[in-house]
């Protein structure tokens, strides 16, 4: 696996599978609580700018953890860069460009997670 396929299923399972959850999560409540009777409230637009924004806080949370991945930032504490491989291929380093990727990526994704 290169590092556009690692992005791109990695990608695939929070973003896509992770907007279904929350799709059925809101449509099909299993407890009633304030932020479902909010959603309720919304006409058929409205739901869809909802679902809209979550898949852009996906897109956006994952896109930060890549940025941290990719060595844009440290977190406090960390004194060595970070590089992420797969154990097999050790000197094959995958990191660097995940960030990029990603933003690629999700944007083919848009058709695939509306209503």
């Amino acid at each position: 696996m290169n590092r556009n396929e690692l992005v791109r299923e990695v990608a695939k399972e929070i973003i896509l599978r992770g907007s279904q959850i929350y799709r059925d999560l809101y449509e099909n409540p299993k407890v009633l609580a304030p932020e479902i009777e909010l959603f309720r409230a919304m006409d058929a637009e409205q739901k869809a700018v909802f679902f809209k924004v979550l898949r852009d806080v996906q897109v956006d949370t994952l896109a930060s953890f890549f940025s941290f991945l990719d060595g844009e930032y440290l977190v406090d504490g960390q004194t060595q860069d970070l590089v992420l491989c797969f154990e097999n291929e050790p000197g094959r380093k995958l990191n660097g460009e995940l960030a990029d990727l990603l933003l690629e990526v999700a944007g083919s994704f848009t058709d695939q997670t509306r209503t």
